[in-house]
């Protein structure tokens, strides 16, 4: 078997990070009973604005609070969004939230 063969993903093989990013995923969105609702109005507002990544990141939000089947790669993209904001939030000055909210969401 060559290199390419045993490192490339299998045809429907998830991505063995998006077990770990679908485990974050539902812990956080568990974790305050506002959040999931938090992250869905801001997407929709952004989303409504024409921004293609909140369109994106909403409708994968939808779907996996709703129990629908998502690409592993929709998962890896939302948690490592939310994740990454998340951790800027907790440490900001306003001026690095401002930022760090406009970077994300273009």
């Amino acid at each position: 078997m060559t290199q390419e063969e045993t490192s490339a993903l299998k045809k429907k093989e998830p991505h063995p990070s998006s077990y770990d990013a679908k485990k974050w995923l539902g812990e956080y969105l568990t974790k305050d009973v506002h959040v999931a609702f938090r992250w869905q109005e801001a997407f929709a507002s952004c989303a409504a604005g024409g921004n293609r990544s909140a369109e994106i990141m909403g409708e994968t939000l939808r779907r996996a609070l709703h129990g629908l089947p998502v690409s592993d790669r929709y998962i890896l993209g939302l948690a490592w969004f939310l994740r990454d904001l998340e951790e800027r939030i907790h440490n900001p000055t306003s001026e690095q939230l401002n930022k760090a909210i406009k970077e994300s969401l273009h």
